[in-house]
């Protein structure tokens, strides 16, 4: 993740992750989707950024990274990924969350998309499911 340090975005996440979250749905596949989101480095700092989400994404991103004692455990990045299983659901104010599996391929840096050694991350994608 130092790697990604650059790249920080200060994008909405939902945004981002609305337009990821077809592509999660999909059965697993190669073809690299397109994504300004959040990525974790673990299954635990996705679940954990949701729990503390309130008003402000970069709280909830600052948050984490202090429990996790480096600056970029989570962050808001541009990559390219191939979209993983569901590996977890969180329940926020009513809603499920899923934290999904994301092997990165390619990120954006200031010199334009970069390939990358592939690696697995985590990210959010908000369901439309609540509990009754």
């Amino acid at each position: 993740m130092r790697t990604f340090c650059s790249i920080v975005l200060c994008a909405a996440i939902l945004t981002g992750l609305a337009n990821g979250s077809h592509a999660a749905e999909q059965a697993p596949e190669q073809t690299p989707h397109f994504i300004s989101g959040l990525i974790c480095d673990t299954q635990e700092q996705a679940e954990r950024f949701v729990l503390v989400l309130r008003d402000s994404v970069e709280t909830a991103i600052g948050a984490v990274n202090n429990e996790a004692g480096t600056p970029d455990a989570c962050m808001i990045a541009t990559y390219g990924f191939v979209p993983g299983q569901t590996v977890s659901e969180v329940e926020r104010n009513g809603t499920i969350v899923n934290v999904i599996e994301v092997r990165v391929l390619a990120v954006a840096t200031t010199s334009g998309l970069q390939m990358i050694e592939p690696k697995t991350y985590y990210s959010i994608v908000p369901t439309r499911d609540r509990i009754a």
